[in-house]
C-alpha cells in the first residue's frame, strides 16, 4: 500500500478534500482506492468499485493485454474475474489524481462506482463508448473520442460495459481548482453556479473529434514519465487540459472543421502508412495523391486526429522509437539518435527533451538495468 496525505479546503461553506496520494487493494468483488485520515493513519475509502465475479489484485504488474498502455512512473492496481480484466494506473500531483484505466471485457458487466468526497472529474474516452447511470444526473453515454467534465458532492454511479476493449483517462481534483477557471468562460456560468451550490453538474463535448491541442496535451500526459524532474511539466500539462476542456465547452459549435467517416478512414489509413514507412520521406502532396484525399483536408484532418501536423507526427514517431530503445537497451545515446534518423546527437537531445520533458541521458538512467 502507498501512504497518502490530504488537506481540507472549503468551497462556499462546504468542506472538500485535496488529495496528494492514495492506496489501493482489491477484494472479493470490491476494488477500493482509499485515503488516510489526517493525523490518525486510519483508512477512509475514496473510490469503491463493486464488480461481480472473483477478483485478484496485483501491484506493479499489468496484464499482457494492457502492456502497450503502460504509463511510466505510475502505480498499478489490477483486477481479474469472469467479466475480464481491469488495470488502473494512477499517480498524484498535489491536488490532482490521474487514473489511466484499461478494461478488457469478455462478458457484459456493470460496475458500481462510489466516491465519498466532493470532486470534479475530467474524463477523456480514448477507446470505445460506454454507458452510465449517475445519481443526480441520469443516463449518460460517454462517447469515444469525447471528453466530459463532472462534479458530484458524492458520486454514486453504475457503469455498463459490453464486450470489448476500453481505455479511459480520468483526472480528479477539488472544485476549488475548477471554479476560478470557469469564471473566465461566460458560457459555463450554469456549470459554475451548480458547483457553487454543491449540486450535481455535467457537460460532455461530442461535436467534433478531440481537438489538436487537447490531443497533444493528453499524449504528453501519457508519454512523459512521472518522476521528480517532470513534476512541474505535468502540473502545467494537467492544468492546461482542464482549461482547454473548459474553452471548448464554452465554444460548443465552433472549432475543428467537419470530417466525414470516409475522410476519417483515409486519414487513419494515412497515419498507418506513415507508421509503416518512417524511414521514407514523402511530401504532403505525394501523400494526398497516394491516399486519394484533398491536400488541405489531409493536413487539417491529420492534425485533428493526431494532435500534430504530418511532419510533426513523423518526428514524434521517430522519437517514440528512440524512447523505446533508451528503455530497452544500454546503447549510447548517439547510436540511438542515428538509428532514429538524426545526424546530430545535440539536435536529437533538444527534440527529445522538448517532446518528453527530460533529456535522453536522464531518461535512460531511469530505466538502466
Amino acid at each position: 500500500m502507498l501512504s497518502l496525505r490530504m488537506r481540507s479546503s472549503t468551497v462556499k461553506g462546504r468542506s472538500s478534500t485535496e488529495f496528494t496520494g492514495y492506496t489501493g487493494w482489491s477484494l472479493w468483488g470490491v476494488l477500493v482506492l482509499c485515503t488516510v485520515k489526517p493525523n490518525s493513519g486510519t483508512m477512509k475509502p475514496l473510490f469503491t468499485a463493486k464488480i461481480p465475479g472473483y477478483m485478484v489484485g496485483q501491484s506493479n504488474t499489468l496484464p499482457d493485454e494492457h502492456i502497450r498502455h503502460y504509463l511510466p512512473g505510475s502505480d498499478i492496481l489490477t483486477a481479474a474475474g469472469t467479466f475480464g480484466k481491469i488495470s488502473v494506473q494512477q499517480f498524484s500531483l498535489e491536488a490532482f489524481h490521474i487514473y489511466y484505466v484499461a478494461l478488457t471485457i469478455e462478458q457484459a458487466v456493470s460496475i458500481n462506482l462510489y466516491c465519498s468526497v466532493p470532486l470534479c472529474f475530467s474524463q477523456v474516452v480514448l477507446a470505445q463508448s460506454y454507458e452510465a447511470v449517475i445519481q443526480g444526473i441520469g443516463n449518460i453515454r460517454f462517447k469515444q473520442h469525447a471528453f466530459s467534465v463532472l462534479y458530484m458532492s458524492r458520486l454514486n454511479s453504475c457503469c455498463s460495459f459490453a464486450k470489448g476493449q476500453y481505455l479511459l483517462l480520468v483526472i480528479t481534483y477539488p472544485p476549488a481548482i475548477l471554479l476560478p477557471v470557469l469564471a473566465y468562460f461566460p458560457g459555463l456560468e450554469a456549470l459554475q453556479n451548480r458547483i457553487e451550490k454543491n449540486q450535481p453538474a455535467f457537460l460532455q463535448h461530442t461535436a467534433h473529434p478531440l481537438s489538436a491541442q487537447l490531443t497533444q496535451l493528453v499524449y504528453q500526459l501519457l508519454q512523459v514519465p512521472f518522476i521528480a524532474s517532470t513534476r512541474q511539466f505535468h502540473l502545467r500539462n494537467i492544468r492546461s487540459i482542464i482549461t482547454v476542456m473548459c474553452a471548448q465547452l464554452n465554444a460548443t459549435g465552433t472549432g475543428e472543421p467537419f470530417f466525414s467517416q470516409d475522410d476519417m478512414a483515409v486519414i487513419h489509413a494515412t497515419k498507418d502508412f506513415i507508421d509503416a514507412h518512417l524511414d521514407t520521406h514523402y511530401t504532403i502532396s505525394q501523400l494526398a495523391r497516394k491516399m486519394g484525399i484533398n491536400e488541405h483536408k489531409l493536413k487539417k484532418g491529420f492534425k485533428a486526429v493526431t494532435g500534430v501536423g504530418l511532419f510533426g507526427y513523423l518526428l514524434r514517431q521517430r522519437l517514440a522509437i528512440a524512447k523505446a530503445q533508451l528503455e530497452q537497451s544500454n546503447k549510447p545515446v548517439g547510436a540511438i539518435a542515428r538509428k532514429a534518423g538524426y545526424r546530430s546527437t545535440a539536435n536529437f537531445c533538444i527534440a527529445f527533451r522538448k517532446q518528453y520533458g527530460i533529456t535522453p541521458h536522464q531518461f535512460q538512467k531511469q530505466y538502466k538495468r
